[in-house]
């Protein structure tokens, strides 16, 4: 077999690579299938079934040991009332001491201590709330949907949110002209926000010497499950 001139090999090598990247570049070229964003949401009025009210000891003076030895007596026989209420949970928060200033000059020292609780049964709370405010004073309360009521709630939202994300789907498969659609990509969030709930103190006054029992309407929040995906039509 007779040599064949390395110029023809190299020119040879040439023109495969340059077929090869032609090929390449044809089928990178090719259309590929549309992809088409979507969202859909389902939402719910909820009962707000939780309560959350926030109480405070504090007492101010000069002496910090005299200051701290009443605010703990005064924490300890709330918190031997609160043990009585099964239904109701509790917490101690934020035990403080700080100075208290009056132009500039410090005049004393203040000691508190917040009490939590917690419970969804709102006629044994609110009167135990009555109650200790006659050894704390109440600093809100809050209302919430539970964790249990929550989940289920969101459970059914997302089942609901997905079957309208597929009929968008079918919407925009039929609209475009296309036959048929597959999932490319799906984000399933949710969110939460309470109405604002209504809150009435009845007066000392009208209770005579015992503290007044907050009347309270708890409200609904409106939880919202959003589901965004990307389709690919075909």
């Amino acid at each position: 077999m007779k040599n064949v001139p390395a110029r023809y090999l190299m020119a040879a090598g040439m023109l495969l690579l340059t077929f090869s990247a032609v090929c390449q570049a044809s089928e990178s070229d090719k259309p590929s299938e549309p992809v088409v964003t979507l969202s859909a949401e389902a939402e719910a009025q909820v009962a707000n079934d939780l309560i959350t009210a926030v109480l405070e000891a504090s007492e101010s003076g000069r002496s910090v040991p005299r200051l701290s030895g009443i605010v703990n007596a005064r924490m300890h026989r709330a918190l031997e009332i609160v043990r009585q209420h099964k239904s109701v949970t509790s917490e101690t928060t934020g035990y403080n001491t700080y100075p208290i200033y009056e132009k500039g000059r410090q005049v004393g020292w203040r000691v508190t201590q917040g009490l939590e609780l917690k419970s969804s049964d709102s006629a044994e709370l609110m009167p135990l709330v009555g109650e200790l405010q006659q050894e704390l004073h109440l600093k809100g309360l809050s209302f919430s949907v539970s964790p249990g009521a929550r989940k289920q709630t969101e459970d059914s939202l997302i089942t609901l949110a997905i079957e309208a994300f597929k009929q968008r789907a079918e919407t925009a498969v039929s609209a475009l002209g296309y036959q048929k659609w597959k999932l490319v990509d799906l984000n399933v969030s949710t969110r939460g926000r309470p109405d604002r709930p209504v809150t009435m103190y009845r007066s000392k006054a009208a209770l005579g010497a015992e503290a007044a029992a907050p009347d309270v309407e708890a409200g609904t929040s409106r939880m919202v499950v959003t589901v965004t995906g990307k389709i690919a039509l075909k």
